[in-house]
């Protein structure tokens, strides 16, 4: 992701801001920023959202995500 300044990244589960934690990891590397998730169970499906903003404006888009069954990794 590009920018100047550099835009703040946010990410949303059905409009509700997702907080960093042990299982939820939001990185940026260079010009990619990624969201992973670990341990993920049926109830975590929902419509997620990225929101780049900055000086210059706001981007976003956003995907519907639904799970079958657990998963660990």
């Amino acid at each position: 992701m590009t920018g100047k300044p550099e835009p703040e990244v946010k990410w949303f589960r059905d409009e509700k801001e997702l907080a960093p934690s042990f299982k939820v990891k939001m990185i940026k590397t260079e010009e990619v920023v990624t969201l992973t998730i670990s341990g993920v169970t049926e109830k975590m499906s929902g419509v997620y959202k990225v929101v780049a903003t900055n000086s210059a404006g706001t981007a976003q888009h956003s995907a519907p995500v639904t799970v079958k069954g657990n998963f660990y990794i």
